[in-house]
C-alpha cells in the first residue's frame, strides 16, 4: 500500500502495506500518548469521547490537517461511512473508488509524496499546498479509532475477508465537528505523523517510515521533541496491541458494507467544483 505520508496527502491504495524495521522498545509514554503538536482542528470541534454518537451509515469527512494548515488552508479529505460509534471509539469504512482530495505541493500535483525529494517535501518554507482530487484505490479499508488514542488502526483484508494486516497510522488526537455544508454528517479532524506500525498475524510488529520521520527533523519540518513524541506514541500503540485492546482483536473477517451504502460522490469533497482532479495517480 502506498499509505499515509506526511499529511501533505494521505495516499491510498488497496495494496498491502510494506514494512521495514522492528519496533524498538524505549520511551515510557503516558497511557494515551502525547500530542506531538497543537491540533489544527477548529476550536468548535470536540474530542471524540465528548462528541454526540454518530449513527451507522452516516457520512463523515475524515480530514488530515498538517501542522502548518493555517498557512495554506488545504487539508486531505476522505469521506467515510460510520460502522459503529460507542464508548470504545469510532469505526468507519472507506470504500474503494471513493473520491478523495489530496494536499499536494505546488509543482508536484501529480507526484506521490513518497517520490518528492525529502529536502523539498519536508522543507518548512514550502507551504504552497494545492487541493488535488483523486480516489481511494482497492477493496476499501476499515478504520478503528480507540477513544483518546494517538492513532487509528486500519484493517486490511484479503478478498476472502481474512485480515492480513493491522496498519497503525500514528495521528493527532481525533476531534469531531459539525459538517461545513450539507454533504456530510460531520467532520473528523486529525493529523498524520509520518511514522506507522505494521502488525501482521504471527509476525513481529514493524515500524514503517522511520527514514521519513528522520528526514522531517533533518530538513526542519519538525524538531527532535516532536519526533520523540511521535515515537513515544508508537510505543503506546504497541502497548495496546500487547494488551489485546479491542482495536487489534475484534474479528472483522466476516464484515461487509451494506449494499445500501452508496459511495460518496465528488460533491462531498469538492462542493464548489474548485478542486483539480487527476487520474491514474494515487
Amino acid at each position: 500500500m502506498t499509505t499515509p505520508t506526511d499529511g501533505s496527502g494521505q495516499e491510498g491504495s488497496g495494496q498491502e502495506p510494506s514494512q521495514n524495521n522492528s519496533v524498538q522498545y524505549g520511551a515510557e509514554p503516558s497511557q494515551y500518548g502525547t500530542e506531538a503538536f497543537p491540533s489544527p482542528a477548529p476550536a468548535s470541534s470536540v474530542p471524540l469521547a465528548q462528541a454526540p454518537r454518530l449513527q451507522p451509515g452516516d457520512v463523515v469527512r475524515w480530514r488530515f490537517r498538517r501542522h502548518d494548515f493555517a498557512a495554506h488552508g488545504v487539508d486531505v479529505v476522505q469521506p467515510v461511512r460510520v460502522v459503529r460509534h460507542d464508548e470504545r471509539g469510532l469505526v468507519v469504512w472507506l470504500a474503494g473508488g471513493t473520491p478523495v482530495v489530496h494536499a499536494r505541493l505546488a509543482g508536484f500535483e501529480s507526484v506521490n509524496p513518497h517520490n518528492v525529494p525529502d529536502h523539498v517535501r519536508f522543507n518548512p518554507r514550502r507551504v504552497d499546498r494545492v487541493a488535488v482530487g483523486g480516489q481511494w484505490y482497492g477493496r476499501g479499508v476499515l478504520r478503528l479509532i480507540p477513544v483518546g488514542m494517538p492513532f487509528s488502526v486500519w484493517v486490511f483484508r484479503e478478498a476472502s475477508g481474512t485480515v492480513n494486516a493491522h496498519y497503525v497510522n500514528l495521528e493527532g488526537h481525533h476531534r469531531l465537528g459539525s459538517a461545513v455544508d450539507g454533504h456530510a454528517m460531520g467532520e473528523l479532524y486529525t493529523s498524520d505523523h509520518v511514522l506507522d506500525l505494521v502488525i501482521r498475524p504471527g509476525q513481529v510488529p514493524q515500524l514503517k517510515d522511520e527514514d521519513e520521520l528522520a528526514a522531517a527533523v533533518k530538513y526542519g519540518q519538525w524538531d527532535a521533541d516532536v519526533a520523540a513524541a511521535i515515537r513515544a506514541n508508537a510505543s503506546v500503540a504497541l502497548d495496546q496491541w500487547e494488551q489485546g485492546a479491542w482495536a487489534f482483536t475484534e474479528d472483522w473477517s466476516g464484515w461487509q458494507a451494506p449494499r445500501s451504502w452508496e459511495t460518496p460522490g465528488r460533491e462531498c469533497v469538492d462542493p464548489h467544483g474548485s478542486v483539480e482532479w487527476h487520474h491514474g495517480d494515487h
